[in-house]
């Protein structure tokens, strides 16, 4: 076989008295019938043919196909090298808190809430922007303030790419620090961002599914958790970690 040969030919010649003989004689020695069938393998030819590889991208549709489960796939770029089982979401019910277990505080009075305008970055550098049309509220019982804040988060190649490459440049915006004030601290809104309502999550929706929740966080004060059945085990807790810190 030439170097140049787009084929591989692999064929079992074997000598007169093979390996095969040698097995069989010594199985059938020990009083064992039945092996005369070993003998059909040193007769059978076999070849392996492959087609020559010229471009790059015929080794690349090559290697891209596998035999999975029994099936041959020709698996697309972004697909990994095994296929995995096909994930099932849970009900919402799964996760939700009973009535009884729900907060009792009212609903928050905000059903919308934006960021003030935002303001431009130094050079090369960008600030963090709440997302487009703000966070509306939504009555959910998978949270046990019964309500959440939700946004819409585009998970388009291009917007996660185009984030990912911005938050490389992230740069702390104004008025993070609160001014020191006639003896008081006083917090004035950071342009493009979004207050947080304490004792309320905030989530994003992946492109817009309500059942693809992520949740973003919450921040919470000791009026805020008032309305929980621990909250004197709470206060408690607050008032020894008042005395450390």
């Amino acid at each position: 076989m030439s170097h140049n040969s787009p084929e591989i030919g692999l064929s079992n010649n074997y000598s007169e008295h093979s390996e095969v003989d040698n097995l069989t004689d010594s199985i059938k020695s020990l009083g064992f019938g039945g092996f005369d069938d070993l003998r059909q393998y040193k007769t059978a030819k076999f070849n392996v043919t492959l087609s020559p590889i010229v471009l790059e991208k015929d080794h690349a549709e090559r290697v891209s196909k596998r035999t999975t489960f029994g099936l041959n796939n020709q698996l697309p770029e972004d697909h990994p090298l095994y296929s995995l089982p096909k994930a099932v979401a849970p009900s919402t019910s799964d996760f939700s808190f009973s009535k009884e277990e729900i907060c009792s505080l009212p609903s928050p009075s905000a059903s919308v809430l934006l960021a003030p305008s935002p303001v431009p970055p130094p050079a090369n550098s960008w600030y963090p922007l709440a997302p487009l049309g703000g966070y509306k509220l939504v009555k959910d019982l998978r949270y046990k303030r019964g309500y959440v804040y939700v946004a819409s988060y585009d998970m388009s190649p291009t917007n996660i790419k185009g984030h990912a490459a911005s938050l490389a440049k992230i740069a702390t915006p104004p008025n993070v620090d609160p001014a020191f004030i006639d003896g008081a601290f006083v917090a004035s809104p950071i342009p493009g961002m979004i207050k947080m309502v304490p004792g309320v999550p905030f989530a994003l929706a992946f492109n817009g599914d309500m059942e693809r929740l992520h949740t973003v966080g919450c921040v919470q004060t000791l009026e805020s958790l008032s309305a929980y059945p621990d909250f004197p085990e709470i206060l408690n807790l607050s008032a020894r970690l008042a005395k450390l810190t």
